[in-house]
């Protein structure tokens, strides 16, 4: 359960095994994920509720950069973007399924980058040696044993350009709690230093589709 000392001792061989059950069983969490680079920090704040499916997702995530902050929502595939005074501060509404939405085609890859169990699996494809590094400390009142990942950045999902501009190996260090959740991740790759933060796994978040009078139709030069 949540917050309790799991009865499965975390080891190299069940490591992912053991991850990915942990996270299924408790079906959602906060996510908090900081990222740096050249000066510039951008935060993403998202309450997941995860399933197998696009239609099964649920999500409510926040991405802030300076001043400009950006509310997307997901809810039985369809997708909400609030885009601040781009879009009137009104939401727009987009199907998954629309083979004619340019923004469609990218709904799913957005839903797996903010989903903790995607991004476990993609990882766990990629990996070719793994580590415990002992105590992590406390992360959100938790106890944690600190884990290195070592990744080949060939193996990942990522665009042609962007592996050739990778390093033959990345480092992904993760802080797992003691009931064998994800508590914190982090990596730097390109320059960009990347701290991801899970907290309040199995809540219910209630994610809820904006009301009609919030959302618009008029997404003339925005796609």
């Amino acid at each position: 359960k949540v917050g309790e000392k799991a009865s499965t001792k975390l080891t190299e061989k069940n490591f992912f095994e053991v991850l990915s059950k942990t996270q299924s069983d408790a079906r959602s969490a906060f996510m908090t994920m900081n990222m740096s680079a050249l000066g510039q920090d951008m935060t993403i704040e998202a309450s997941v509720e995860m399933g197998k499916t696009l239609e099964e997702i649920a999500m409510d995530m926040t991405m802030g950069m300076g001043e400009e902050k950006f509310q997307i929502s997901m809810l039985d595939g369809f997708m909400y973007m609030n885009m601040g005074k781009m879009s009137d501060n009104k939401y727009i509404k987009i199907d998954s399924s629309d083979p004619e939405s340019p923004i469609a085609g990218d709904f799913e890859e957005m839903a797996e980058q903010m989903d903790p169990a995607s991004q476990l699996k993609r990882i766990e494809e990629a990996t070719v040696s793994l580590k415990s590094l002992g105590d992590g400390g406390k992360v959100d009142g938790v106890s944690t044993t600190k884990w290195e990942v070592t990744v080949d950045p060939s193996k990942l999902d990522v665009e042609e350009a962007e592996a050739a501009a990778l390093p033959e190996t990345l480092t992904y260090l993760m802080w797992v709690g003691e009931d064998n959740l994800p508590r914190k991740q982090s990596f730097e790759a390109m320059g960009t230093t990347t701290e991801i933060l899970y907290t309040k796994w199995g809540q219910d978040f209630k994610i809820k589709a904006p009301s009609a009078d919030q959302v618009t139709e008029d997404v003339d030069g925005l796609m």
